[in-house]
């Protein structure tokens, strides 16, 4: 048997960041995944992810978005320092529509209110002006966030699975968790492709796996197929990040269609549509691009019609859901020592840093200092909001 202080199982980006964070605080630490990362099986690949400081979804997130932006630009320097030069975090402001008083426009606004956010509302002369790019229908309400950017997803959880490995983190790819159960001692024993581990504690950061290894969540997990598509332009220029923002607009029926400008770590711009997808199994899923996923975020294209509809490919990821939309960081009831970090909901990479530090905390000492209450198990308890 083997033994370690802390496992973490799925080694995505969530689960790199977690085992880096525990191995730098001197952690003995193991991490397994059933692939070999970075890889397109699970929810965090994609080229690029949006980052966004003033969050609509809940004003409980903007903190832990102040600390990850910090984080991010450490891990960038790191990679740079060792004689990569790759932009992992890349400013280029964000620019966020919608309906008037809608979830999206509504929710920034209030956000930067209580936080103190640097917010500018852009009315229609100066969407022509300063965003030409765009074209949002009459009526449409805009606001731009000087401190939105674009995260290099991929490159990003190539740095983090260094850093855990530079730091002595062991790393188990290909490698399938059977099962964790609780051992004597207060220890949890961690069974996987014929390897048993015993530890003081597992950090199960699995993605749309996630449910299959705790039965007693207690909550239910909706996974989904999404896809995404590149566009490449006929000017890449007049679209790169220092003239392009990332962007979102909010559809009637509260969806999202969003996009990235042109950034090095992919091929064109990105556009997709944040929405309810297809009930998935991510073992049997169909993770080849169709038309109709292609169809998916077509409409986007409308919204930026100077980007033309020259195609570069479309991906399919996933979604882990939780109930309401906000993720599931906490401890496991029932499992003594081990802790969970689910339910991203589409929405979760650029918290990425600021997680790996919080499941560390719980990891090795059973708290945070950060604010995550609003983030924990409790709050599907029957009669509590």
């Amino acid at each position: 048997m083997t033994t370690a202080d802390v496992v973490v199982v799925g080694l995505g980006s969530m689960g790199s960041a977690a085992c880096a964070a525990l191995a730098r605080r001197g952690a003995r630490v193991i991490g397994i995944d059933r692939f070999n990362p970075p890889h397109a099986m699970g929810e965090h690949h994609g080229r690029t992810r949006l980052f966004r400081l003033a969050y609509a979804e809940h004003p409980g997130y903007v903190p832990l978005l102040r600390e990850a932006r910090e984080m991010w630009l450490d891990l960038e320097a790191e990679v740079r320092l060792g004689g990569i030069d790759a932009s992992l975090f890349i400013p280029c402001g964000g620019l966020y529509a919608g309906p008037p008083g809608g979830a999206l426009v509504g929710g920034v606004l209030e956000s930067a209110r209580r936080h103190g956010l640097t917010i500018e509302e852009v009315d229609r002369a100066g969407l022509r002006s300063r965003f030409p790019g765009f074209a949002f229908p009459e009526g449409t309400a805009t606001v731009h966030d000087p401190d939105g950017a674009v995260i290099a997803c991929e490159q990003a959880l190539g740095a983090y699975l260094t850093r855990a490995r530079s730091a002595g983190a062991t790393l188990m790819t290909g490698t399938a968790v059977e099962s964790i159960e609780g051992a004597s001692g207060g220890k949890v024993v961690v069974k996987a492709s014929g390897s048993v581990i015993e530890a003081g504690s597992v950090v199960v950061t699995a993605g749309p796996w996630t449910q299959r290894l705790l039965a007693t969540l207690g909550v239910g997990l909706t996974v989904t197929r999404q896809s995404v598509g590149f566009v490449r332009p006929a000017n890449s220029r007049g679209f790169g990040a220092d003239r392009f923002p990332a962007w979102a607009y909010e559809n009637a029926d509260g969806s999202l269609y969003y996009g990235t400008p042109v950034v090095p770590c992919q091929i064109g711009m990105k556009f997709a549509r944040h929405a309810a997808g297809a009930p998935a199994d991510p073992d049997t899923v169909d993770r080849e691009a169709t038309e109709a996923d292609a169809a998916d975020w077509a409409g986007a294209l409308d919204l930026v019609p100077g980007a033309g509809r020259v195609s570069v490919g479309t991906q399919v990821c996933l979604y882990t859901n939780s109930p309401d939309g906000h993720f599931i960081v906490d401890r496991v009831p029932g499992m003594e020592g081990v802790v969970v970090a689910c339910g991203f909901s589409g929405h979760g990479f650029k918290f990425v840093p600021v997680m790996g530090d919080v499941l560390a905390d719980l990891a090795t000492e059973g708290r945070t200092r950060r604010s995550i209450g609003f983030l924990g198990l409790g709050r599907f308890e029957k009669g509590r909001a």
